[in-house]
């Protein structure tokens, strides 16, 4: 194999998850799959509100790799715009702009951007988290502009055989990223409109409502500060397919569909209580 194709075999391996195999000839490391024993606790900060410049790492990936981000614009629509950030620069295209962060090398694709609500930016990715990792310096972002802008060629000198699968890769990371997205905030709309449909559970309780609670399993704590309602599988479920949802009245809404993971964090403007208590149900899939 040429060496542009051990390197694309080496992503390859990192998306599956397997043992990654390291080469002399390849200066490239095998991704760092536990990232938090490498960084010190003050170094890790969660993202509030995104500014144009911003590296970003969502977390945990999807897949074998992290997947970070630049934070390229802010737009008055309300959107902001990330561009996917790489390790593998080898691979770099002429739409790919070489930068040097935190002591390496990586290449920004100024390609494969897409937008994201600024709203509730940290909440737009399910049950990630999003972290601060730093920000470029103006050289490194009116470099990136001019790649973007096509006036000026990225780092690539060529297309084409392992670059181009590399980007086909790439791309359909990110859009299925793009499209969880999507899917969530569907989902969020659908179960909105589920407990406005049928608030007159909480109007028809006497009393104070709870803020936590607890049935098949499921304990949950709706958080009025953040406008999230938090869900805690007990320990012999973690793990187990099993479906969360709220059915009321012949309505039906799903809260989570998969492997238990230990937590579950839903954006939730409306809540109650009693609708929760009388309507949650859990399901093996």
């Amino acid at each position: 194999m040429t060496p542009l194709e051990e390197i694309l075999e080496l992503y390859k391996q990192a998306l599956k998850l397997e043992d990654v195999p390291e080469y002399e000839d390849i200066n490239i490391k095998a991704p760092d799959y536990d990232i938090f024993k490498n960084i010190k606790p003050k170094e890790i900060k969660e993202i509030e509100i995104p500014e144009e410049g911003d590296i970003v790492e969502v977390f945990p990936s999807p897949d074998g790799l992290e997947m970070i981000f630049l934070v390229f614009r802010k737009y008055k629509n309300g959107y902001v715009e990330l561009l996917p950030v790489s390790k593998f620069w080898e691979l770099a295209t002429p739409e790919d702009v070489l930068i040097w962060f935190e002591g390496e090398t990586y290449i920004v694709q100024t390609d494969l951007g897409f937008e994201v609500p600024e709203e509730d930016f940290a909440k737009r990715f399910g049950n990630r988290k999003v972290f601060l990792l730093g920000k470029l310096d103006p050289d490194q972002m009116k470099e990136i502009e001019e790649v973007y802008e096509g006036r000026k060629r990225g780092a690539g000198g060529m297309w084409g055989g392992p670059k181009e699968e590399f980007k086909t890769l790439e791309s359909r990371r990110y859009f299925s990223l793009f499209a969880q997205m999507i899917e969530e905030e569907e989902k969020l709309l659908e179960l909105s409109a589920f407990f406005e449909k049928h608030k007159e559970y909480a109007l028809a309780a006497a009393g104070e409502e709870k803020t936590w609670g607890e049935k098949e399993g499921i304990k949950w704590f709706y958080d009025s500060e953040e406008k999230r309602l938090i869900l805690t599988p007990e320990e012999d479920l973690v793990g187990k397919r099993k479906r969360i949802l709220l059915e009321a009245d012949g309505d039906k809404v799903v809260l989570f569909e998969g492997e238990l993971p230990k937590k579950i964090e839903l954006p939730l403007e409306s809540y109650s209580y009693f609708l929760l208590e009388r309507s949650l149900r859990v399901e093996d899939v």
